[in-house]
Parts: C-alpha cells; sequence; structure tokens
C-alpha cells in the first residue's frame, strides 16, 4: 500500500495548445484533465479538485452526497419524507410537484438550469404556475439546505402569484 502526502499539490502541465493538471483522488489513484485554454484554468480546476480530496480523506459528508448526486425524483421522494406539514400539506406538495418531476424525474439535479426552468414556468397554467413554482423551490431550496447545491435556480426566475379573479 502506498502512503499519501498529508497534503498534495498536484501538478500543472503543458501540452502542446493546452494546459493540465494531475493529481491522486482519494483512493491513491493517478486522475488528470487537460484541455484547458490557460494555465490558470488548469491551475483553478486543480485546485477545486484537490479540495474535494481533502475533504472526502477528512469524510466531509456534504462533498461525498455530491458525488452521489440524486435525480429529481429522488430528490423529491426525500424532501417529501421528511416535511413536517401535515398530510394534506404534504399531498398538496405531491400534486404541485407533479409537473416538475414529469420534466425533470430522471435528471441530477445540478443538471436542472434557470433557463430551463423559467421556460418551464412559461408552458404551466397561468393560474397554477405560481403553486408549481413554489413547490419546486422549495425542493430546491432542501437541496440548497443539504449542501447538493450551490444556489437555488429556480429563486433566479420570477414567480409572480395570480391575480385574483
Amino acid at each position: 500500500m502506498t502512503t499519501m502526502p498529508s497534503v498534495q499539490r498536484g501538478q500543472v502541465f503543458k501540452l502542446a495548445g493546452s494546459w493540465g493538471g494531475r493529481f491522486y483522488d482519494e483512493a491513491g489513484a493517478r486522475r488528470r484533465q487537460s484541455g484547458f485554454a490557460t494555465k490558470s484554468e488548469a491551475g483553478e480546476w486543480l485546485g477545486r479538485k484537490l479540495d474535494e480530496v481533502a475533504a472526502l480523506r477528512r469524510g466531509d459528508v456534504a462533498v461525498t452526497r455530491r458525488l452521489q448526486m440524486p435525480t429529481f425524483d429522488e430528490l423529491c421522494d426525500e424532501f417529501e419524507a421528511q416535511h413536517p406539514g401535515e398530510a394534506n400539506t404534504v399531498r398538496t406538495l405531491k400534486a404541485r410537484l407533479a409537473p416538475a418531476r414529469k420534466k425533470w424525474g430522471k435528471i441530477r439535479v445540478n443538471r436542472i438550469s434557470a433557463a430551463e426552468v423559467a421556460l418551464w414556468r412559461k408552458t404551466l397554467p397561468e393560474r397554477s404556475a405560481w403553486g408549481y413554482c413554489k413547490a419546486l423551490r422549495q425542493v430546491l431550496g432542501y437541496a440548497v439546505r443539504t449542501k447538493l447545491l450551490d444556489e437555488n435556480v429556480a429563486q433566479a426566475v420570477a414567480n409572480p402569484e395570480p391575480k385574483t379573479p
């Protein structure tokens, strides 16, 4: 068994016309990535990877969860299971999440973009869009609180309340 240094620095290297970086992952396997336009770009990528490896080695739960990014359906199931509301509230939440589950159910949550959310919201019925988008915001907010996502992309989309008839 090879022992790893307590802190690794990795290496940025020059290729013909591009830059790359290499490091040892949490299991000690050599990893590399190339094709960066600049040395700085390669260095930034390497820095993020080294931070991730260090976090994994010390057992950081948030980083471990990000490696196993759930699908939107899996996140919704987890959110609904932990929701503190009464049965009627959870039923309403499930109903309001149905259109979002249909759209992004099998997609990993980190692949959902604000632009997609904005386009999706425009396709929703005018009087229901507010509730559907609010439920989506709640689920993605939960993903931010559990450190799966850095930001809630649904918050970037305007969600005006419907006018009362």
